[in-house]
């Protein structure tokens, strides 16, 4: 199962990168990272691969945005300042695999 993470982020500064860093760390092979630059005026956002540039259009508009983008099985939204645990998708992904569900 491909899992697309939807990052949105907006002016985070070094939270995004931080961010990033853990979801690289912690996310399964064949997994993508895209990220919905809302219009940030800090530079967060500059240098990083597969950014879609958002002019300004809000949280809500910028998730559907990123899912337009994404290619995975399993589309989850987060935001530009979270860390998580190891295996963290993988009760998600338990239940999708579920031919019943």
């Amino acid at each position: 199962m491909k899992i697309s993470v939807v990052v949105v982020t907006r002016n985070e500064g070094a939270e995004l990168r931080r961010t990033l860093q853990s979801l690289r760390d912690t996310l399964p092979a064949r997994s993508e990272i895209v990220i919905v630059d809302d219009h940030s005026t800090d530079g967060s956002a500059a240098r990083l691969r597969r950014v879609v540039k958002a002019p300004g259009i809000g949280v809500a508009r910028a998730r559907n945005l990123g899912a337009s983008q994404s290619t995975g099985d399993l589309v989850v939204f987060a935001d530009a300042h979270i860390r998580l645990d190891r295996n963290w998708w993988k009760p998600m992904a338990e239940v999708l695999e579920d031919k019943k569900v």
